[in-house]
């Protein structure tokens, strides 16, 4: 018993952790803003407020569509195989850049 207590606990948050929650914060903080300021931008481009509602439209159907298929492929291969092949498809950028095109074809 004596031991036990004589035996440094680890920490929770290793530095390496720290930097990684930082990290992800600060992520997640730009993504938020990102969601935030692209009507702005949009209209600043010259796109309507309606064009404006299809691209944050289109976004959200895209994203609906990929979350599904990643369910798929998730209960197919497994959640950690799903995990494995995802990061190095982008994804959001494919689904993004023709949200953009269309916004610059109809001004």
């Amino acid at each position: 018993m004596a031991d036990q207590s004589t035996q440094p606990k680890e920490q929770l948050l290793t530095p390496l952790m720290r930097w990684f929650l930082l990290a992800m914060v600060l992520a997640n903080i730009a993504g938020t803003m990102s969601r935030l300021l692209m009507p702005i931008y949009l209209t600043e481009l010259g796109a309507s407020v309606g064009q404006v509602g299809l691209v944050f439209t289109l976004a959200s159907v895209v994203i609906l569509a990929l979350q599904v298929l990643g369910g798929w492929i998730s209960d197919n291969i497994g959640s950690v195989g799903g995990v494995a092949i995802m990061p190095p498809i982008p994804l959001s950028s494919i689904s993004a850049s023709p949200l953009l095109k269309i916004c610059r074809t109809r001004i």
